[in-house]
């Protein structure tokens, strides 16, 4: 039972039900206030002397007498479709009410058989009330509170103290049987988690050809922002962004989504600084020394374990790992040069979790497309970066500019044309983690007689020669490699050239968070 049902004019019967006439008598038996979980309360008109008759589903009369504890004599029986048209007395407002046929959802499983319909509250009251010509008016406004049209029950929340309002004026007016609480199907707000209300609105409609195409180049693939695009373009302005950030959901530490409504959201700032509320964090980390654990079980059970670890340490972490994620985190979007660090990271994945890896394979991925001459030589250059940052020369190895000079000219070719790579990723200053390498054609030159740090690399019987000095031109506040386009764009004047290839191709858009 609801305050919506009783304020709306119309009750519904079932056409093909067969109805009785009854008439109350004496308690059988005290009614219990509850049966199982349900609360069940009898009405003051059951409880007087003199009792009035009802009309109920015929089939259902034995049910009432025990649920109501009344006996219940048959004066007469009839079929729905026989009351249809009939009228009884509103029992707030004294108006004339029309009994009409309703649908087939009008069942004996609970109730009397009897349904009230509010015309303005529901898809099947809606066409039940157009079917007699009812008015069809919603009591209730947007702030689910009943409108000034319900009197003394005016601006009360019709699921909270409206609903208790109404069943107390009609208990006092001898007006209800009994109050009890049922379960049926009814839709919930996903978010409130509260009852839906369905309201009857004025509505409008407008045909979207003409606009159709601009507006599908807005919307992109974030469906539940189109109304808003839809009406803006329709009158002609643009939607109120230029872009859109999705992301997904964060869950709790029982799996579900962090929500408002749920009050399971944790506060960033809780887990930043150290708060009492660090469950989820637990749980994480929990979870993180599980898999170090058993990764390191699987590991240490291997076959020449002092191969593996040297591979992982030396080659992958030491090396490629320290060269790769350079442009895996500052290279975005994801260009065709990043391929192979992608197509490698998922195959160490595989080889990590036990599936059969060739490491002479790993060529095809490298970290650059181009042959590297050695590992030794980045060490080398590493050995001359520190003394230069002892020097207080440089912090940073991005802050450093690498001269080399190879005796042999196969290989000082080889290190020109890494030099001069088109493709970014075989650059050697990317290798080398700096930001400028050069190679000089002579030890006689001016220049390397002004560089302040310098050491020697030997390849068998030739050697290279390596020289330190600060990096040339600006650092870029978006990868801090230092660069001498730094300034020259005018869009992005603190951007390098590479970082102004993935943030400059157009203006930044005003961006519109979607959670």
């Amino acid at each position: 039972m609801t305050s919506l049902s009783y304020y709306l004019s119309g009750v519904a019967v079932n056409a093909k039900l067969k109805y009785a006439v009854v008439e109350a008598k004496s308690f059988l038996e005290d009614v219990p206030v509850s049966a199982g979980n349900k609360k069940r309360r009898l009405g003051n008109v059951l409880k007087e002397p003199n009792k009035p008759s009802f009309i109920v589903a015929y089939d259902i009369v034995p049910t009432l007498e025990a649920k109501w504890g009344t006996k219940l004599i048959i004066k007469k029986t009839l079929l729905g479709s026989d009351l249809e048209n009939c009228r009884y007395v509103h029992p707030i407002n004294n108006t004339e009410c029309l009994v009409g046929i309703g649908e087939d959802y009008i069942t004996t499983e609970s109730g009397t058989g009897l349904v009230h319909t509010a015309l303005g509250h529901g898809q099947k009251d809606y066409v039940t009330g157009l079917r007699y010509g009812l008015p069809i008016y919603s009591l209730v406004d947007v702030d689910k509170k009943f409108t000034e049209e319900a009197g003394q029950f005016t601006r009360l929340d019709v699921l909270g103290d409206g609903n208790i309002a109404v069943v107390k004026y009609l208990d006092e007016k001898m007006l209800i049987v009994m109050e009890e609480s049922y379960e049926h199907k009814y839709p919930y707000d996903w978010s409130t988690k509260k009852p839906t209300i369905f309201r009857a609105t004025e509505q409008w409609f407008a045909s979207v050809e003409g606009f159709r195409q601009t507006a599908m180049d807005a919307i992109g693939h974030v469906k539940w922002i189109l109304a808003q695009v839809l009406v803006l373009i329709g009158i002609g302005r643009k939607a109120p962004y230029s872009g859109v950030i999705t992301h997904g959901f964060v869950l709790d530490e029982k799996g579900s989504k962090m929500s408002k409504s749920l009050e399971n959201v944790v506060d960033p700032r809780t887990v930043i600084e150290g708060g009492k509320n660090q469950k989820v964090v637990r749980q994480m980390s929990d979870i993180y020394r599980k898999l170090r654990g058993t990764l390191r079980y699987l590991l240490g059970n291997l076959h020449d374990w002092k191969s593996i670890q040297r591979f992982v340490i030396v080659d992958l972490s030491n090396f490629y790992f320290d060269v790769a994620k350079d442009r895996l985190y500052v290279g975005y979007p994801l260009v065709q040069s990043d391929a192979p660090a992608v197509n490698l990271v998922s195959r160490l994945s595989n080889f990590l979790m036990g599936h059969k890896f060739y490491k002479e394979k790993l060529s095809n991925s490298s970290c650059c497309t181009s042959p590297f001459p050695s590992q030794e030589l980045k060490n080398e250059v590493n050995k001359v970066l520190e003394v230069a940052r002892t020097g207080k020369l440089i912090g940073s190895s991005l802050e450093a500019k690498i001269y080399l000079h190879a005796s042999d000219a196969s290989l000082a070719s080889r290190l020109l044309e890494m030099c001069s790579a088109s493709n970014d990723v075989d650059a050697l200053h990317r290798v080398f983690l700096t930001s400028q390498v050069e190679v000089v054609p002579s030890l006689m030159n001016e220049l390397v007689q002004t560089i302040p740090y310098a050491g020697e690399y030997l390849v068998q019987e030739d050697r290279v020669w390596i020289g330190v000095s600060r990096a040339e031109g600006s650092k870029c506040e978006r990868c801090w490699n230092y660069s001498l386009q730094v300034g020259s764009f005018m869009e992005h004047p603190t951007l390098c050239g590479r970082c102004f290839n993935v943030v400059g191709i157009q203006p930044i858009p005003a961006m519109a968070a979607v959670s």
